[in-house]
């Protein structure tokens, strides 16, 4: 079942094979901002791995500026995608 909700920012795993990086720039200061004036508005996407946690698909940015702001949560679209799936919606 494909659902939103609220998953801890600590249960949430980047896939190992993740392409995108995540670092300090003004998009992410600008994106902590808005985070912290407005909350999470954009759900990232993830789905369950099996091991009682989440594995990103898409939403890197958007949990480091929620880790950031120490933010206990993030709002996730949950999909249920296999490894290959996965790995085709990050487009890796």
């Amino acid at each position: 079942m494909n659902e939103i909700k609220n998953i801890a920012i600590g249960g949430l795993a980047a896939a190992p094979d993740n392409p995108f990086k995540v670092k300090m720039d003004t998009e992410m200061e600008q994106l902590i901002e808005n985070f912290a004036e407005s909350g999470v508005i954009t759900p990232i996407i993830a789905r369950e791995n099996g091991h009682g946690k989440f594995e990103i698909i898409g939403g890197h940015h958007r949990k480091f500026a929620c880790e950031y702001l120490e933010l206990k949560t993030i709002p996730a679209f949950v999909q249920e995608l296999d490894r290959s799936e996965a790995v085709s919606a990050r487009g890796g």
